[in-house]
């Protein structure tokens, strides 16, 4: 968040605090989260950090109260007596800035949240179609590398007029959930409209791509649903086109993809198909 940054550089250069680290206390998940940390602060990761934190007595004297379930503490690092000393004296001058900014945090902390919230689809907490513009917009260059999936729950629409929308929410769910479970930190899953979504892999081969995607479809094959009158499985048609080897547009990638899902879709579903440019012909 841009707000911890402000922090930090004023704990920098008007504080001349050389390494620290930020986290959030998140009380309803109890665990501490880093947002924050110096340059010189390489020692101290987010896996050992988060490990035990009931055990750090910052953890449990929070400096700032940001909402209800989420606070900010602020752990200084010091290399000599000297150091520490200066951080004694700084530490009642610290604490009182942080009590004084503590209202605009609390704002501005909001607002970035509910913006952060504007970017997710609430019912599957997967990033939206607005979120997949912004970053594609915002991130991607001639020196990007990446495959993109278009993902679609075939025959879609008889789950809903057969068993209900409730169920049909379900089946949609589950598809976040495989998401979550093949995808790495760095993939990014978006629902981009009703039973269809898109996946992005970075720095991937074609060849790793394509085992992705078949490990997707065929987790989400094996789940069983239930429904009032029986029990059913569903699966999953998936297109992917390779950035920038198909084109260094990102505006053709996601059509190029699409071109590849229809292709799936007319040839009997329930498959990957990369992108070839013989399939733009027969559009």
């Amino acid at each position: 968040m841009k707000i911890y940054e402000r922090i930090a550089y004023v704990l920098e250069h008007n504080f001349h605090i050389k390494e620290f680290v930020i986290f959030e206390n998140l009380s309803e998940q109890k665990r501490r989260k880093i947002v924050y940390k110096t340059q010189a602060t390489t020692y101290v990761t987010n896996e050992n950090f988060e490990r035990s934190p009931h055990s750090c007595r910052v953890f449990r004297t929070n400096l700032v109260t940001i909402s209800e379930d989420i606070s900010l503490s602020l752990l200084i690092y010091t290399n000599t007596k000297e150091e520490l000393s200066k951080v004694k004296e700084l530490a009642p001058i610290i604490s009182n800035y942080f009590e004084i900014a503590e209202p605009v945090l609390q704002t501005k902390s909001l607002m970035e949240r509910l913006n952060e919230r504007s970017l997710k689809d609430p019912m599957t907490k997967l990033y939206n179609r607005r979120f997949f513009h912004e970053y594609m917009d915002k991130n991607i260059n001639d020196k990007s590398h990446f495959s993109l999936m278009m993902l679609d729950i075939d025959f879609f629409k008889a789950v809903n007029d057969t068993y209900g929308h409730d169920i049909g929410d379900k089946v949609i769910i589950e598809v976040a959930q495989v998401f979550k479970k093949v995808l790495k930190g760095s993939d990014l899953a978006i629902r981009f409209g009703g039973e269809e979504f898109v996946i992005i892999t970075f720095n991937t081969t074609q060849k790793d791509a394509q085992k992705i995607a078949n490990t997707i479809k065929e987790e989400f094959a094996k789940i069983i649903f239930n429904s009032d009158t029986e029990k059913f499985s569903k699966t999953l048609s998936i297109g992917i086109a390779n950035f920038p080897e198909d084109s260094s547009l990102v505006s053709d990638i996601v059509k190029f993809a699409d071109i590849a899902l229809y292709y799936a879709k007319e040839h009997g579903r329930n498959q990957v198909i990369i992108y070839e440019k013989k399939m733009k012909v027969q559009e």
